[in-house]
């Protein structure tokens, strides 16, 4: 039909190697790539993984650190008709080996860091059939069963568009892992159009364009580095990828010198990672006037705070893998401007709107489906569907039954909404805590404390548990996990007297644990592991803990 073509990301690519040829699409540590040479590469990437047996709708498994040739596979494999399955490299090998059996990838691409990290037989005996090994090593030669991704690559004919071999716009183009799969794999589904449109959003939400230097701080194997790989190349913009610096104020110094004269203008990530990036030596100059966009955990007010000082634009967007990362947005009023920096801070810190993707895809519902008030005090669940929402689980009827019902993805997380119709997300169901008062159960929201907690001087991070005691028949103790900024150590005086003034008595934590704070890769805390800690803790009445 000559009113129709399927939407596909691919073209975008197509399209900036026409328009900008010479460019700068990629700028790593060794070369600059121009987005014909980017379109080149993808192309020929296509037809090489066509030539090693990739079929329509065959998965393609990709495990690797940020690096340019991450960038090229998320274009070269819906290229070749496939689907991208983007892997976390720093999971445990047999959590790695049980995702590659469960989704039967044809052909893995991994890095050379990835292959020794977890050893060729491990990843092919887990039913990927050929290994294409890219990356520098210190030692050239490869396994048997691998081939080298230059070769294969330099090898092949590039001459076929990318999205020829896209049928169907309503086909898969990605498989993501959620986080912190335990028993059954649930790789989440997501199609050409989805990721189409999800990319053309995120040019609108971050103010993208052909000027833009996107600096690579977010993972691009988290959720296809949310989409921004895609939404680069709508605009032509630079993207560049280098190491964050080791914490020496000298590294850190020439890093944020060299954001300067490169003309960072755009990054992401995690509060985690932007903590550390807003206390770089020369952040304060580095950041300015640079867009940053946040998600995957709340802010915290200080955190925001402090980037507002600095000069930097935050956009905290919030969403899910099964809605390719962001699809909630909180869009600045101009009103907000004649408040201080703390009430601004805690405007930005909520999740906020629907995004201009996800249009009228967004409510908070009671038990019974039904809209909760703009009071910012009655919670619901949040649920979402649109375009940008997932098509399922893969291999997971009865999952993809109970996450989608009735036209609604249901995200499990718990918000309220205010009354200016913006929502905050105040826990996930399964994280609610429970405790016991004089006049009854009362549900506490760890999120809650936990923002309440990070406004300590001197907390950089906090985790709030409910924890019962080995036999999980006590009422539950809330037991606040800090971890210190670098700065300043607070006391457990100063701790329970901070949450004497803010919190009233039965949200209080009962005990502190100074202790590092243990991290997902995209930024979501472990609470599982600090759990088991906890528990430990709970029958040592001094050391590392106190009761208050």
């Amino acid at each position: 039909m000559h009113y129709f073509s399927p939407l596909t990301p691919v073209t975008f690519l197509e399209r900036s190697a026409k328009v900008f040829p010479d460019a700068a699409a990629v700028t790593d540590e060794r070369r600059s790539v121009t987005y014909r040479q980017l379109l080149s590469r993808a192309r020929r990437l296509a037809a090489a993984l066509r030539a090693l047996g990739v079929g329509d709708g065959d998965r393609v498994g990709l495990m690797a650190d940020n690096c340019r040739q991450v960038i090229e596979a998320n274009f070269g494999i819906p290229g070749a008709g496939a689907v991208v399955v983007s892997l976390n490299p720093w999971l445990p090998s047999e959590e790695l080996a049980k995702q590659l059996s469960w989704i039967d990838c044809r052909v893995l691409l991994v890095s050379r860091a990835c292959l020794a990290r977890h050893g060729a037989d491990v990843l092919s005996d887990a039913g990927a059939r050929v290994l294409v090994v890219f990356g520098s090593s210190p030692s050239s030669s490869l396994e048997p069963k691998c081939v080298e991704y230059e070769s294969v690559v330099e090898a092949a004919q590039g001459d076929v568009p990318l999205n020829a071999a896209v049928r169907n716009e309503l086909d898969p183009i990605v498989i993501n892992f959620t986080s912190g799969t335990t028993g059954t794999p649930k790789g989440v589904v997501m199609t050409h159009r989805a990721a189409y449109l999800h990319a053309v959003g995120q040019v609108l939400m971050m103010g993208l364009g052909l000027a833009s230097h996107y600096l690579w701080t977010l993972p691009m194997f988290h959720v296809n580095g949310w989409g921004h790989m895609w939404a680069n190349t709508v605009v032509g913009g630079t993207q560049v990828i280098w190491d964050l610096p080791s914490p020496t104020p000298e590294e850190e110094s020439r890093f944020c010198a060299r954001m300067r004269l490169a003309g960072i203008t755009h990054l992401a990530g995690a509060p985690r990672l932007l903590r550390r990036i807003v206390a770089l030596k020369g952040a304060d100059t580095a950041l300015r006037g640079c867009t940053i966009v946040t998600g995957g955990a709340a802010p915290a007010q200080p955190l925001l705070t402090e980037l507002e000082k600095v000069g930097a634009k935050v956009i905290h967007q919030y969403g899910l893998n099964e809605t390719l990362g962001p699809f909630v947005v909180c869009e600045e009023q101009a009103s907000w401007a004649s408040g201080d920096s703390e009430s601004r801070a805690a405007l930005r810190a909520r999740q906020g709107v629907a995004s201009v993707v996800a249009g009228t895809g967004l409510r908070v519902v009671s038990t019974d489906g039904r809209e909760v008030p703009p009071d910012g005090k009655t919670t619901g669940e949040v649920v979402m569907s649109g375009n940008t929402v997932a098509m399922g689980y893969y291999r997971a009827e009865e999952t993809t039954a109970r996450a989608f019902v009735d036209g609604w993805f249901h995200t499990g997380d718990l918000a309220v909404v205010h009354s200016d119709g913006y929502l905050e997300i105040r826990d996930r169901i399964k994280d609610l805590i429970y405790v016991e008062t004089e006049y009854g159960w009362e549900n506490i929201s760890s999120i809650e404390v936990e923002n309440i907690l990070v406004q300590c001087p001197g907390v950089g991070d906090a985790a709030l548990l409910g924890v019962s005691g080995p036999d999980a028949q006590s009422a539950p103790q809330l037991i606040a996990v800090i971890e210190s900024s670098p700065q300043h150590s607070p006391s457990f005086e100063e701790l329970r007297g901070f949450c004497q003034q803010r919190l009233p008595a039965h949200m209080r934590p009962s005990r502190f644990l100074l202790s590092a704070i243990p991290k997902t890769a995209t930024g979501k805390t472990r609470k599982d592991l600090l759990l088991a800690r906890a528990l430990h803790e709970l029958s040592a009445p001094t050391g590392s803990t106190v009761s208050t």
